[in-house]
Formats: structure tokens, sequence, C-alpha cells
């Protein structure tokens, strides 16, 4: 894991776990819409020995209250449906909370960590010029150039900390364009809901 990774796992984290419920919501959702074909077939294997004993027993609401079970379960189907629709929907706009969090925190952290290189400079500017007055010289920085078999070279704070920031400022812009998708995927699956709303009206306009 990056340090910028590192960074942000804990302020993503709730998204996740927000994410992590709504799947779950998701997939209990569907278990219950696979139940229901096996739920209609019983009811329509024992419709017929029932019906014709409420028949012989005189009972005429039996058919009505076998076709109600029937639509109930066609009612009930269709509300599940919806219901991953709208679970569906909100993980991507969870998404794209969590994207444009991170692209907000990333800018700041960036922004800061520029700042702090800076002043850090300006210090070590200044330190140097100390030492130039006291020795009388004119002693520049130069960052030593590592060689094969050497010591590893140690890189000054002011470019660690110019590195994290150009880190920041790129994971922004990494998760600035998946945040543009997620946006063209939310309103796809607005127009697929309001669609659907749409055509289950017409079913029961027609039914009506």
């Amino acid at each position: 894991m990056s340090q910028v990774d590192e960074f942000l796992e804990p302020h993503i984290q709730p998204f996740k776990d927000e994410i992590a419920r709504l799947q779950q919501t998701a997939r209990d959702l569907e278990a219950e819409i696979k139940a229901l074909p096996r739920e209609r077939r019983q009811i329509e294997e024992n419709a017929g020995d029932a019906l014709l004993d409420a028949r012989f027993a005189g009972d005429t609401t039996a058919e009505r209250k076998v076709a109600k079970t029937l639509e109930d379960l066609r009612i009930r189907q269709a509300l599940l449906e919806q219901q991953i629709a709208a679970c569906q929907l909100r993980i991507e706009k969870k998404r794209l909370e969590r994207d444009q969090a991170i692209i907000k925190i990333c800018q700041e952290e960036a922004t800061a960590r520029r700042k702090q290189a800076e002043e850090h400079w300006k210090h070590t500017e200044e330190l140097l010029r100390q030492i130039n007055e006291y020795e009388e010289c004119d002693y520049f920085l130069k960052r030593p150039e590592s060689e094969v078999g050497g010591p590893p070279v140690r890189i000054g704070i002011t470019e660690r900390t110019n590195r994290l920031a150009r880190d920041f400022e790129i994971k922004a812009e990494e998760v600035r364009r998946n945040a543009r998708y997620m946006e063209q995927v939310i309103e796809r699956k607005r127009r697929e809901i309001a669609r659907a709303h749409s055509e289950s009206i017409d079913d029961d306009d027609e039914e009506e």
C-alpha cells in the first residue's frame, strides 16, 4: 500500500462499510426473488385440489383468494426488483461520494505538502546563507549522485515532501477520472429505474 493510500484508508473506511452493507442487502433481495418462482409453483400445484375441496364445501371465495395470493407474489417481485435497483443506485452514489471525498482530501493534502516543502526549503536556504556568511564563501547545495554498489543516497525532506504532494495530485486526478465515469453510471441507472417505473404504470393501466 502506497503512502497516499495508507493515509486515505481511515477516511474511506466508512464508505467501504456502507457499500458492503448495501451490497449484502442487494444479495439478500436477489435471494428473495429467486425463491418466488418456487413459492408460486407450490401454490399453483396445490390450487387444483384446494379449489375443488372449497367448491364442494361451498366456499365461493377460494378462487379469488388464490388469485390474490398469486397477484401478491407478482407485486412482491416487482417491489423487490425496485428495491434492488434502488440499492444498486445507492451503491454507485456512495462510490461517487467516496471518490469526491478522496479528491478533496488529496487536493488539500497536496496543497499543504507544497506549502510545507516551501517553508522547509526557506529554512534550508537560510541555514546555507548563515554558513556562507560564517565561512565567508559561496557554498551551494548539490544532491549527491548514487554510485553502483555504493550506499543509497538519502533524499532531502523538501524533495520527499514535494514528491508526496505530487503523489496526492496524481491520486486526485486518477480518482477524478473514475468519478466522471461513476456520474455516467448513476445517470444511466436513474434512466433505467424511471423507464422500469413507467413500464410498470403502463402495465397497470392495461390491466385496468
